[in-house]
């Protein structure tokens, strides 16, 4: 007779979890949450600035990091704009010894990101309230593992030469709430131009090149700062966590910014629902995640005329949730070739069980 199961005990590398000791993760057939860092190589991604509601964005913090702390955390928004992207990741696989030998996945993506800062933490993040995904793979792994808000989505994100005429996400959702409302196939987000063609120019393989073009296209606001030549100057004050600065950040420049430091720190609510009490979590974290830039290819400015129209569906409510419009004109749009890798994660706040 064979002798009973008993898992290995490990200890958590970064030592950042309430518990001092975990079960070994069960490997079994099916599985499709692989370990992690990951890495994705070649990416594009457009990038597209929009108006939002600040009071709804400090709402979403407080309903998702401050409030399922009791108040440990104060996190809040730092400007009433957010950063809707559209990534075509065609390689992205586990960088862990064993299940590199997995193989890759081609993924799609979509996201609406907005910068959030902590006051006690004095520190800056990045919060993805929706995120959808066309791999099965790639939602599992996120979901499970970090705690990213991923679901299943139908994505066209033309990858070439030349800025897209259309980019666009349908899900199956509800259009509407009811007792006898059935799930449809809904277009999301669409983002659209008219105009003639247009090639796309990137006169530098840097990031700071991105970040100083896309700088220049903004208000005459920083003109005097460029004049100077101190950009990056320019930056380190806008962006000096804990100070009056951030009362206003622009999206774009931040995230740009954080590409040129090789890195853009995530806060996730990762959480599971309890099997037994249908309205209690039986795990709850706030995780901070980086992603780490390994190498910037190409980027810059894509034309001014995009329109991006967002669907009111209750399924979907970002409008609602974000204080987004139905259509809205992005303040910049931009577009980036880059490799990244999505570290392991941190363990911020956990709540306790029992």
């Amino acid at each position: 007779m064979s002798e009973p199961y008993k898992p290995t005990l490990v200890i958590p590398a970064s030592g950042a979890s309430s518990l001092p000791r975990l079960p070994a993760y069960v490997e079994h057939g099916g599985e499709i949450a692989c370990r992690h860092p990951a890495d994705a190589l070649g990416s594009r991604m457009y990038g597209f600035v929009i108006p939002a509601l600040r009071d709804r964005l400090d709402a979403f913090c407080r309903r998702c990091f401050n409030d399922p702390t009791g108040g440990q955390e104060q996190w809040r928004a730092v400007s009433d704009q957010v950063l809707l992207n559209f990534v075509d990741i065609p390689t992205m696989g586990s960088t862990d010894e064993e299940d590199v030998k997995l193989g890759v996945t081609h993924e799609r993506e979509a996201a609406i990101w907005f910068p959030v800062y902590e006051p006690h933490r004095n520190r800056l993040a990045w919060a993805i309230p929706y995120m959808f995904v066309d791999s099965g793979l790639a939602l599992a792994g996120g979901r499970e593992v970090y705690g990213f808000p991923k679901q299943l989505g139908e994505l066209e994100i033309p990858v070439g030469d030349t800025a897209p005429p259309k980019l666009t996400l349908n899900t199956v959702t509800f259009a509407t709430y009811g007792p006898a409302s059935e799930v449809t196939d809904e277009r999301v987000v669409a983002v659209e131009r008219a105009g003639a063609p247009v090639e796309l120019s990137s006169e530098g393989s840097e990031a700071t090149y991105a970040l100083d073009t896309v700088i220049k296209a903004m208000s005459a606001v920083v003109e005097q700062r460029l004049a100077t030549g101190d950009v990056l100057g320019w930056l380190e004050d806008l962006f000096r966590e804990g100070t009056h600065y951030l009362h206003d950040v622009f999206p774009h420049v931040l995230f740009l910014r954080d590409l040129v430091e090789e890195r853009a720190p995530m806060l996730l609510l990762k959480q599971f629902r309890d099997a037994h009490v249908p309205g209690a979590a039986c795990y709850q974290a706030l995780v901070d995640v980086d992603m780490q830039v390994l190498d910037f290819h190409a980027g810059g400015l894509l034309p001014d005329d995009y329109r991006v129209t967002i669907a009111r569906l209750e399924g979907e409510p970002i409008s609602r949730e974000l204080g987004i419009a139905e259509t809205s004109v992005p303040s910049i749009a931009f577009w980036l070739d880059f490799d990244f890798l999505v570290k392991l994660g941190t363990i911020l706040w956990q709540a306790p069980v029992g």
